[in-house]
This record gives C-alpha cells, structure tokens and sequence, in this order.
C-alpha cells in the first residue's frame, strides 16, 4: 500500500493499493505517481491536490512478465522507462495513449 502524506496538515491526503515501485513525476506538483509491480502493469495515478486521487488510475503499459523497474530521464518529465522479467524495455511518452518498445 502506498500512502501519500502532506506534511502541512499532518494527514495522508491519498492511499493506492499497490505492492508497486513508484516514482513521482517531474514537473507534475508532485500530483502523478508512475507505478509498476509483479502484475507486469506500469500505471499512472493522477493526486487530487485536495486528497485521494482524481480520477482512476491509467494502464500505460503491460509487460508479458513483472516489470521491475522504472526510469524518468533527466529533463524528460512526459517520458518513463519501463524494463520487465520478460527483456523488454517501454519507451511511454505520457501525452499520447499508446507505449513503443
């Protein structure tokens, strides 16, 4: 589970049911969460900047096995790597609905 805590009024403001390695994303006002986990999905979160999250999370990419890790290039803030079990590594530019290999 992954909690996201605002430290100004001292209370979690969202909780997302993953057993997933996150990333926040650059540039974003720390409102998107990149995920990815054992279940081979890489997932976007959008944050609500009043709590939770503000509408349901994207699927940007399935890998064919788990996906381990996750990678935002420097000054590339729409840009995320993913790299999975299965040898394959996703290129997923966030403006456009579909990944390429």
């Amino acid at each position: 589970m992954l909690l996201v805590f605002d430290h100004r009024c001292l209370r979690n403001i969202a909780r997302i049911s993953w057993d997933h390695r996150v990333k926040f994303i650059p540039e974003s006002n720390d409102l998107q969460i990149v995920s990815c986990a054992c279940d081979s999905e890489v997932r976007l979160a959008q944050l609500s900047p009043t709590g939770g999250l503000a509408c349901p999370t994207r699927l940007l990419v399935k890998h064919s096995r788990a996906c381990h890790k996750l990678s935002i290039p420097n000054g590339e803030s729409n840009i995320v790597l993913s790299a999975g079990a299965d040898g394959q590594v996703f290129s997923t530019d966030l403006r456009i609905p579909k990944a390429h290999k």
